[in-house]
């Protein structure tokens, strides 16, 4: 069994990113690329596309029913909000995959705005965070994501309830001794 030295070796990676206004060909490829099943998501810092402070929070399962129903437009037309609540809970426990929906390329150039969508507050930590801390923050809380970000509000990473999975926590004497699990991804 491994030992956890620091609060940075919980992440499994950087955060993707996405931005508030996104084109729907960026997203159509990161939903086919990766598993990750929460994005945060940045306000866009000018010309080169640097991100800057997280704005919110927006889950897969989010992002394929707002492709299924087509909730984007050409860049200069922006199109007004025509997914509704019930739309989401009808696909809540259906497996909905990224290839069971179709788009089209003239599709993949236009841009879905998120802002209506995503969550406005995720929470948030900094690297620094201690580890009993984020232990208990998922617990009390029942968080299945946490962002960690830097001084500036900039997404470094996430950390979910999957990768907080393959470590035991034990506090003996005011110590805490964090301890990885030997378990195989399927």
């Amino acid at each position: 069994m491994n030992f956890v030295s620091s609060f940075s070796d919980l992440m499994n990676s950087p955060a993707l990113t996405l931005n508030k206004i996104e084109k729907v060909g960026r997203i159509v490829e990161i939903l086919r690329n990766e598993t990750f099943c929460g994005f945060p998501v940045v306000n866009c810092n000018g010309k080169d596309n640097r991100a800057s402070k997280v704005c919110g929070l927006i889950l897969r399962s989010q992002l394929l029913v707002l492709l299924k129903h087509k909730v984007f437009s050409p860049p200069d037309l922006m199109q007004p909000n025509t997914v509704r609540l019930k739309d989401f809970r009808k696909y809540y426990l259906q497996n909905l995959k990224i290839e069971d929906i179709d788009i089209s390329t003239e599709e993949m150039s236009y841009v879905m705005d998120l802002r209506p969508y995503l969550s406005p507050n995720p929470y948030t930590v900094g690297p620094t965070f201690s580890l009993p801390r984020l232990f208990r923050l998922f617990r009390g809380l029942g968080l299945r994501h946490l962002i960690v970000v830097n001084d500036c509000r900039e997404p470094i990473g996430m950390i979910t309830r999957k990768d907080l999975a393959k470590f035991r926590v034990e506090s003996k004497r005011g110590l805490l001794k964090v301890e990885q699990l030997n378990i195989e991804d399927k």
